[in-house]
């Protein structure tokens, strides 16, 4: 409870918008938070597309036989399988990884709707009756 702030009385109704305020001021923390790591998931979603379309044009043969053709000698095929199956584990992995993300991404989005149904709430609970308030001063 807020007897006072800042060496003012504060009534028990001024009290609770005192503490609606801060309880809205941290919900809109939480969806700015919740909101910057949504975007960096989709960043990340993207690279790893990115480099999922590089592998898949990595492994094809003509470009396998690229990638090794200075490495050459006598044993050429065994350099290009070992090529291919680096790639095609990474391909395994990223794949992984980026199921991952998008099941990261979904909870995420979910949490930041109900942040900003939260936030919406709070902003039409208290923020009209601030304005009453002030208006009454």
């Amino acid at each position: 409870k807020f007897a006072k702030v800042e060496g003012i009385a504060l009534s028990e109704k001024q009290q609770r918008l005192v503490t609606g305020m801060q309880i809205l001021v941290q919900a809109e923390q939480r969806l700015a938070v919740l909101q910057k790591f949504q975007i960096e998931l989709v960043e990340k979603e993207a690279q790893i597309r990115s480099r999922l379309a590089q592998i898949e044009i990595d492994l094809n043969p003509q470009q396998i036989d690229r990638s090794v053709a200075f490495e050459g000698g006598t044993q050429s095929p065994e350099i290009k399988e070992n090529r291919r199956r680096t790639l095609m584990a990474e391909r395994s992995s990223l794949t992984s990884v980026m199921q991952q993300v998008q099941v990261n991404l979904i909870e995420a989005g979910n949490s930041v709707r109900e942040a900003s149904a939260l936030v919406t709430r709070l902003r039409r609970t208290f923020l009209p009756m601030v304005e009453r308030e002030l208006s009454e001063q």
